[in-house]
């Protein structure tokens, strides 16, 4: 057994690839160039998660009504802070509940709220957001933490694996 991971070390070993300094694709510059989309993309995901379950809602509010309508922004909210952590969660959390108070509680197209139910609503469905949103980026933080305990330094899970079972 220990012949079989060792020739899988030597093979990923064989296959190591050095850059030199002046070689004009280093990794490096290409990090600093997606480092910018990836600080905008999960925010931008996010609001398009939102202005999706937005359309969704103006389709099914005209058969079942506006009660409906607000689970409709809790998958939003839970795919932003599943995928993307907590500042999108957030994020979702309060264009969801702003979305949902411009779009279908009347009068409707402002931010003024008349009815007390359509406030209780309002307020309910973001303090939800912000709920599920907390308990969604916890348990993405926990499964990175989890993650980062399972692999050795410089990231082999093979590798962990094999000296995880020496132990």
């Amino acid at each position: 057994m220990s012949g079989n991971w060792r020739r899988s070390l030597d093979d990923r070993a064989a296959r190591v690839h050095l850059i030199g300094m002046d070689e004009p694709d280093l990794p490096i510059a290409r990090t600093r160039e997606a480092g910018a989309i990836s600080l905008v993309r999960p925010y931008a995901e996010t609001l398009t998660m939102v202005a999706a379950s937005t359309l969704v809602g103006m389709l099914i509010a005209p058969r079942w009504g506006n009660s409906a309508v607000d689970l409709l922004y809790l998958p939003a909210v839970l795919a932003a802070a599943g995928f993307y952590g907590l500042a999108p969660g957030v994020l979702a959390a309060v264009t969801s509940a702003l979305a949902f108070n411009y779009f279908f509680t009347e009068p409707y197209r402002t931010f003024h709220i008349d009815n007390p139910e359509d406030i209780a609503t309002v307020v309910f469905l973001f303090v939800v957001a912000i709920v599920t949103s907390q308990l969604a980026a916890r348990m993405r933080s926990g499964a990175q933490a989890a993650e980062a305990e399972t692999t050795v330094e410089g990231g082999d899970p093979v590798l962990s694996a094999v000296v995880g079972q020496g132990r």
